[in-house]
């Protein structure tokens, strides 16, 4: 069975949602493959996650929706919506899908914790590979849809080499913790910032060129994950590594970053988490061959991701740090 079968075999059963969690399994079956060339790891790994974890199942009886734009932000219309992005597709081609749903909807890119970026960016990966993943496409973008909350966009701008303690001493600005200290949860402060009608001149994003931009700001992200690891910033950087993948889809890449940098630091900030930069002193001597085969042997899906995303960022941007994060999520001590 092709790589293509088996993910469409089993994402066409499932939803993209897992309880209040995310199906996570058409991306982890993309990684594996490329990381280990293994069908056989691929339908092993695929079992297992069916078997350990409740994925929703796709409903056989639903509404029809007529526009895409009625299903924004409401995962019950997920089934509708997956038909009319599949209408939508055989009438402009998944391109021109894909364009659409990423420039008129890009402020909603952290919706599930950035999962509708990082999904559709794994699912346009495969499609470039085999066609026969145009449905996976599909189910990423009625996903990105569905799940879709609106996010915003800094006004401000700071050198990259000023954006570390400039972030430091936004967590300390009384409005800040104000909002975020009468909110119970972290979903609830991000609304609170961003329905503050100065948090917009607040923040600020990193000035420069795009590749300035992205190698300034993966290598802050990279720091904040080694100092103190946690879901939250791994997903700042797996949803960058998404970001870049896509980025021909999007009419103004330079406005993409900057969401995305905006939407990193409300989440960080909504996380009331104090950060502790600089590097921890871990070495990061292991080959990315080593590194691939242990990231790829893991039952925790985000060890497989982060692995093959440090792996794939590195070819882009050799900073020793992608190798020390992929260590640190798998824990090995060689």
């Amino acid at each position: 069975m092709k790589l293509s079968e088996q993910i469409n075999s089993y994402a066409e059963k499932y939803t993209p949602y897992m309880d209040g969690l995310v199906n996570h399994l058409p991306m982890a079956q993309l990684a594996l493959y490329k990381m280990t060339r293994s069908l056989e790891r691929v339908k092993e790994y695929s079992d297992y996650f069916v078997d350990h974890f409740n994925i929703g199942r796709v409903k056989i009886e639903y509404p029809k929706v007529e526009t895409i734009e009625a299903c924004i932000g409401k995962r019950d219309l997920y089934e509708g919506c997956l038909d009319k992005i599949k209408e939508e597709i055989a009438l402009r081609g998944a391109d021109d899908v894909i364009r659409l749903v990423l420039n008129n909807y890009d402020l909603g890119m952290s919706s599930g914790l950035f999962h509708v970026l990082i999904r559709l960016a794994y699912a346009v990966e495969g499609y470039k590979d085999d066609e026969a993943l145009i449905d996976e496409v599909a189910r990423a973008l009625a996903y990105y849809i569905t799940a879709y909350r609106e996010a915003d966009i800094f006004n401000q701008t700071v050198k990259g080499t000023d954006f570390a303690a400039e972030i430091e001493q936004l967590k300390i600005q009384q409005t800040i913790k104000d909002t975020i200290m009468s909110q119970n949860t972290l979903g609830k402060r991000m609304k609170a910032l961003y329905d503050n009608p100065h948090y917009k001149d607040m923040g600020f994003v990193i000035e420069g060129d795009q590749q300035y931009k992205t190698s300034t700001f993966l290598e802050y992200l990279l720091s904040i994950y080694i100092q103190s690891p946690d879901i939250l910033k791994l997903h700042f950087i797996t949803s960058l590594h998404a970001l870049i993948n896509l980025k021909d889809y999007f009419g103004d890449f330079n406005r993409a970053l900057d969401i995305h940098q905006t939407c990193c630091v409300t989440h960080l900030l909504a996380s009331n988490e104090k950060e502790r930069l600089g590097n921890n002193g871990n070495t990061a001597d292991i080959s990315w061959e080593e590194l691939l085969k242990k990231g790829s042997e893991a039952k925790d899906v985000h060890t497989i991701k982060l692995t093959y995303t440090c792996q794939q960022l590195y070819k882009l941007y050799p900073l020793e740090k992608l190798r020390e994060a992929a260590i640190i999520k798998i824990g090995s001590r060689i």
